[in-house]
């Protein structure tokens, strides 16, 4: 057997895959959204509920530096941060390094291997289910809708992590729609957006991504952009919208997939996107060519900021809607395990890498592993030769 590249696990190389790893259609995982998420977590012991007034300014995020220095920590859920209005709440660590919560996002047993859990994870990110719309009425989201001079996106608390970041970051454990303007593809991704003011909000996507793609196809035309962004998130939209899909694949395809069900969207107000039916916070908005704020820098998963302060696009928020007293989902950037980039994007990086080496025709492969301690960004294969 030969070993190429790097590798931390030793339960990736070996024998067969077992046979108890299904092919047959995967029922419905078991919650429904955020919430449901939340319950479920909390009975398995996965939650920590933190009644105490915690400031939103670099305590919220000192308080779940120090409490998930372990892969078995749990998701923090403040249910009194200050900065935000009453009844507001934020879940920190919602996945983070633990590998009980993956199983339990994408329906697998959690005593299944590393190993296994890649395995089982390639066979789930094949399945594909569209997403289905719903009337507005109907969408949990649509409980408080706000427009003109009603909005007020500083209301939410949203954190300020480190002492260098350049703001408060409402946007970490996002997703965010665009879409194509000549294919009409909705992509999801998730992008870091700081709060500017009550109806702007700074919006960073890395060269190359999609969001960035479908931004400036827009600005070419010499039109705005239209963006849908999300900020109380399950977990499963949560990670496909981190992951790399080719622009031809559906992300709430994929999501549909894993959950056993479609996504349910909504109707926008303003946009002509969808938006997310049973999240917690949804803004809708649009990018106008050429408008741009200072942004950053934000620290990241390496242990150091991410870029230097810069002007950034600056959505122009036109509506907001909101459960009542929604949850803000916030995604630390830290050093592993203290990192909402953990055990998730390992396994399912591994699972993508495995179907590319598939792919482009390698023979033998028996297990990849790209280790959650180096963001995914190094990993080892296993192949009988």
């Amino acid at each position: 057997m030969e070993e190429i590249g790097f590798l931390g696990k030793k339960d990736l190389v070996g024998e067969d895959l077992p046979a108890n790893i299904s092919d047959q259609p995967q029922s419905q995982v078991a919650w429904k959204d955020l919430r449901g998420w939340i319950d479920l977590i909390e009975t398995r012991g996965f939650l920590k509920r933190i009644s105490a007034p915690v400031d939103t300014d670099e305590e919220l995020s000192a308080v779940t530096f120090m409490a998930t220095r372990s892969e078995a920590a749990p998701a923090l859920l403040f249910e009194n941060p200050k900065g935000g209005d009453p009844g507001t709440s934020v879940l920190t660590n919602m996945l983070g390094a633990s590998i009980g919560r993956y199983a339990l996002a994408m329906g697998l047993d959690e005593k299944l291997s590393t190993r296994d859990m890649i395995a089982a994870t390639r066979r789930i990110m094949k399945r594909r289910i569209a997403p289905k719309m719903i009337p507005k009425s109907d969408a949990p989201v649509n409980e408080v809708v706000q427009t003109g001079a009603d909005i007020d996106i500083t209301r939410f608390p949203s954190p300020k992590f480190w002492p260098g970041d350049g703001g408060r970051y409402i946007g970490t454990g996002d997703i965010t729609f665009t879409r194509d303007p000549v294919t009409r593809r909705i992509n999801v991704g998730c992008y870091r957006q700081m709060v500017q003011a009550r109806d702007r909000v700074s919006l960073y996507c890395s060269p190359g991504k999609h969001g960035r793609l479908d931004r400036e196809a827009w600005w070419q035309r010499g039109e705005s952009c239209e963006v849908v962004a999300a900020y109380g998130v399950d977990p499963v939209l949560f990670m496909v919208s981190a992951q790399v899909f080719g622009a031809a694949e559906s992300e709430l395809d994929s999501a549909g997939g894993i959950m056993g069900r479609p996504v349910e969207l909504t109707n926008a107000e303003f946009v002509d996107l969808p938006i997310p039916a049973h999240c917690e916070i949804v803004i809708e908005g649009i990018l106008r060519p050429g408008e741009f704020a200072p942004e950053g820098p934000l620290g990241e998963f390496t242990g150091y900021y991410g870029g230097t302060r810069g002007p950034q696009p600056v959505i122009e928020v036109k509506a907001v809607h909101h459960r009542r007293n929604p949850i803000l989902t916030a995604a630390l950037m830290a050093t592993y395990p203290s990192c909402e980039i953990g055990a998730y994007y390992a396994i399912m990086r591994s699972a993508r890498i495995w179907d590319d080496l598939e792919g482009i025709g390698v023979p033998g492969v028996t297990g990849v592993y790209a280790h959650p301690a180096a963001a995914s960004g190094c990993c080892r294969i296993a192949r009988w030769t």
